[in-house]
């Protein structure tokens, strides 16, 4: 029978570093009180919709479409929601409802919504994948809008669909001009015995990188739920005429142990509870990528946490990354979090759930649920035991190439993770939804999960809302505290089955949002039964916005410069704007505007500046939006941000 740790759960603040400014163990006392037997779980109330009583009316819920079921949405990280910021579109993908499609045909097709207005409006579906010919199903797509080198036009852009098939033995890929011509569907399956369900994880990490696509699934040898090996296969989709060429050829066997006593690999991600301890992530430039499967390592005996590797050179060869969560330094961070092993003084982190983006500086930003071991692994290396059944708690993790580089505590969660058997959702449990986003110059990096506010007597995460932080590379800055986006909304405590992009755009506010979806809404909540067979709705989620916390580049002035830089008059304009430069020495002078994706619309040389000068920037070919302009004096730049109506 199972057991539950009693925490006593207290806001704390987050942490820098190996050992500075660690949280006092009076503000994060969660020691365990006593272990007691689990109460039954009662049947799961519906959350009560807050329907007189909304404050934020900035979070609103724009429909985009109805799926099949809740098979759309149903992995922990499904990346069926996409930011293409070349085209700045948004794309969401999943298995069309064949009732309201006349495209789609039961749960054999995959369709693409998009929207070029920031998810006020969409349009579609687009077929990206479908199986109906060979009698298959689509299930747990992913899905991106990928731009070809040189294109400017969404229509000439195609939609790109990954997902698995029943069996579980299929890999399918599909793609199709938005537009509407050069469909292509390939199913692939494994015929080797040893592989008998080659294609269940087949719906990570697709995203365009340059001009291809990559995308990952893990190979996983023996019988289902016993499985005896484990291997990444690092997909690639280079395109060919109006065809995407997919190569399955490059894998890389990840060193996860093997329990002894069955002959099983030791990894969280055997079931649809644990899918989020595997994913994949890359760099802009598409050098820098990481990998990584939450088990056993066989290179040292440890608890289950990220075994991870990284590729320098785009994935043509790959390195263990070595780290160590048993010495001093680790273990002074997560003993004021996690429970000692066996009487010990030891902790054993155990990572739950994990999330990722690369950054500016090539390095893996993680996040990381993360609770602890029951066993001493330093005594007994060939058991890792069972994990504390307990909520857990919120850390970011920043490895480099050489190992761990820095840690630092978020949030302590609130309630557990819920099981298929206790409560739950057309007959399916989910946990905390953790997702990684980040800016267009990989300098800010953004945090979001579910969580219950208000913990009901389940002490389960029934009533989830979304909650966010976020920090800056370059200067080291974080959010003091987490923050709730959807307290006080129209839909508070019913936000199931999310999902948030990769990149994030910056607003005409000057904030940054992470396109974000939602499924299921309370009339299907209340009366939907199955996760194969009911339909769902899908809703795009304004509002899920942080502020910026980085100041170079930023339209932040640097006090320290022998040049001022105004801010430019008038702000917002629709024919032309002046700026005044301000210098104590004598050199050329150069305004660059760019765009938020950091791509240059306009420049000018404005000539030698001995003292003040005014700069006129004309709007003539700038659409209406957010820019940024650059003044160069010399070898000296300051970066502000003017607004086009």
């Amino acid at each position: 029978m199972k057991k539950l740790l009693l925490f006593v759960l207290v806001a704390g603040f987050a942490i820098s570093g190996f050992s500075q400014n660690k949280p006092a163990k009076a503000k994060l006392e969660k020691r365990a009180a006593e272990l007691t037997e689990q109460a039954p779980v009662a049947p799961r109330p519906m959350p009560e919709i807050n329907t007189d009583r909304a404050v934020k009316e900035d979070i609103n819920r724009i429909v985009v479409g109805t799926a099949h079921s809740q098979r759309s949405l149903r992995r922990e990280e499904p990346h069926v929601i996409y930011y293409n910021p070349e085209l700045d579109v948004i794309s969401v993908t999943f298995i069309l409802d064949g009732e309201t499609y006349d495209v789609a045909n039961e749960d054999g097709t995959t369709g693409m919504f998009y929207s070029e207005d920031h998810g006020q409006t969409w349009q579609g579906p687009v077929v990206v994948s479908d199986n109906t010919a060979e009698g298959l199903t689509n299930y747990y797509p992913a899905g991106i809008v990928f731009n070809p080198e040189g294109n400017t036009s969404v229509a000439d852009a195609y939609g790109i669909g990954q997902s698995t098939a029943v069996d579980w033995n299929y890999k399918v890929y599909g793609s199709a001009m938005i537009g509407g011509d050069a469909f292509t569907n390939y199913v692939w399956q494994d015929t080797d015995p040893d592989y008998t369900h080659n294609g269940y994880w087949n719906q990570y990490g697709l995203q365009q990188v340059n001009n291809e696509v990559r995308a990952l699934n893990l190979k996983a040898k023996g019988d289902w739920s016993s499985f005896t090996e484990a291997e990444f296969e690092l997909i690639v989709g280079e395109l060919d005429g109006d065809e995407f060429v997919w190569d399955f050829s490059n894998t890389l066997e990840v060193e996860v142990d093997v329990d002894p006593a069955d002959g099983v690999i030791q990894w969280t991600g055997m079931y649809v509870g644990s899918d989020s301890g595997l994913e994949i992530c890359w760099s802009a430039d598409g050098e820098t990528g990481y990998v990584w499967l939450n088990g056993v390592s066989t290179e040292a005996a440890t608890g289950y946490q990220p075994i991870l590797y990284v590729t320098n050179d785009g994935g043509d060869s790959w390195d263990f990354v070595d780290y160590d969560l048993l010495d001093g330094d680790a273990q002074d961070f997560f003993y004021e979090f996690l429970i000692n092993a066996g009487g010990t003084d030891m902790v054993i982190p155990r990572f739950f759930e994990s999330t990722g983006v690369v950054d500016a500086n090539g390095n893996l930003q993680m996040f990381a649920a993360v609770g602890s071991h029951s066993a001493d692994v330093t005594m007994y290396p060939d058991s890792t035991g069972y994990a504390w059944v307990y909520p857990g708690d919120l850390v970011s993790m920043t490895f480099t190439p050489d190992g761990l580089q820095e840690y630092m505590w978020i949030d302590s969660l609130n309630t557990q993770n819920v099981n298929d058997e206790e409560g739950s959702y057309a007959g399916n449990g989910w946990q905390h939804r953790l997702f990684a986003a980040k800016n267009a110059t990989e300098t800010e990096v953004f945090f979001t999960w579910t969580d219950t506010r208000n913990v009901p007597e389940s002490e389960l995460n029934i009533e989830p809302d979304i909650f966010g932080w976020s920090k800056c590379i370059t200067d080291g800055v974080t959010m003091d505290s987490p923050v709730c986006f959807t307290e006080g909304t129209l839909y508070e405590k019913f936000y199931y089955y999310p999902a948030g992009a990769e990149w994030a755009y910056m607003n005409e506010d000057g904030n940054y949002t992470i396109p974000y979806i939602q499924g299921i809404t309370p009339g299907e909540f209340a009366s939907n039964g199955s996760a194969t067979a009911d339909a769902i709705t899908v809703n795009f989620i304004t509002g899920i916005e942080f502020a910026p916390l980085c100041t170079v580049g930023l339209g932040e002035m640097n006090t320290t410069l022998s040049i001022e830089v105004a801010q430019n008059s008038p702000n917002p304009f629709s024919t032309f704007t002046t700026v005044t430069v301000n210098s104590t020495t004598v050199a050329d002078v150069r305004v660059e505007v760019s765009n938020l994706m950091g791509q240059s619309v306009y420049a000018i040389n404005a000539g030698m500046i001995n003292g003040s000068m005014n700069i006129d920037i004309p709007a003539t070919d700038l659409q209406a939006g957010v820019y940024f302009y650059t003044v160069t004096i010399g070898n000296q730049s300051v970066t502000k941000k003017m607004i086009v109506e």
